[in-house]
């Protein structure tokens, strides 16, 4: 696409976060958001403000310096990607990888979510970027991708599966959690948790049916 703007991400210096991802999503106040992710956050939001202020600038692909693409994916697929995108205007923005909470496919390689979390990789377009300038708050918190899921009228989408993805958090890899279940374990269950929800409600209907026959 022409109108694809690709820009790297500074390095953030790794210092320790007093935040866990798995308390974020359900928190409003600025507790979860100490001045590293809060630095992070300033370099998204200055990257998209200095592309919307180019008239000529529809979209732009921004990623973090520790988003990683995965090497299976073809060049048959980013074709598909890239005209699904010419073709839906609706998408303000569109997540290469994330943990798409309260998702459905609209087709093979497309989840529409509700619920995104993680922004190491992910292209917005001109009426995406106007949104989260008019509503992002980096100095109040929560973290930025937390705020991005908030916004009512970013219309969201993802691609299935993630063919980016993220080294896993410090919190997470320190967390309890991590002694067990890989990182890019709950990518995978997010990925598809629209399939599994619906092999979990068919086999509590077939349970029932049992349970009464």
């Amino acid at each position: 696409m022409k109108d694809v703007t690709i820009n790297t991400f500074e390095r953030v210096k790794k210092k320790s976060s007093n935040y866990s991802m798995f308390v974020v999503p359900f928190v409003t106040n600025d507790s979860c958001c100490d001045e590293v992710c809060k630095d992070a956050g300033r370099h998204h939001i200055d990257i998209i403000k200095k592309t919307y202020a180019k008239p000529d600038q529809n979209r732009i692909l921004i990623f973090e310096d520790d988003a990683r693409f995965d090497m299976l994916f073809n060049s048959k697929k980013i074709k598909k990607i890239l005209g699904w995108l010419e073709k839906n205007d609706q998408c303000n923005i569109l997540y290469l990888g994330s943990l798409p909470f309260l998702s459905y496919p609209v087709n093979s390689y497309i989840l529409k979510t509700y619920k995104p979390y993680l922004i190491h990789c992910y292209c917005l377009n001109r009426s995406g970027m106007k949104k989260i300038l008019d509503t992002v708050d980096c100095e109040k918190g929560p973290v930025l991708d937390v705020q991005f899921a908030n916004i009512p009228s970013l219309e969201k989408y993802s691609v299935y599966p993630s063919i980016n993805n993220q080294e896993a958090p410090g919190d997470y890899a320190k967390s309890m959690l991590a002694k067990y279940v890989k990182f890019n374990k709950i990518v995978f269950l997010t990925d598809n948790s629209f399939y599994i929800y619906i092999a979990i409600f068919f086999l509590i209907i077939l349970l029932i049916y049992m349970c009464y026959t």
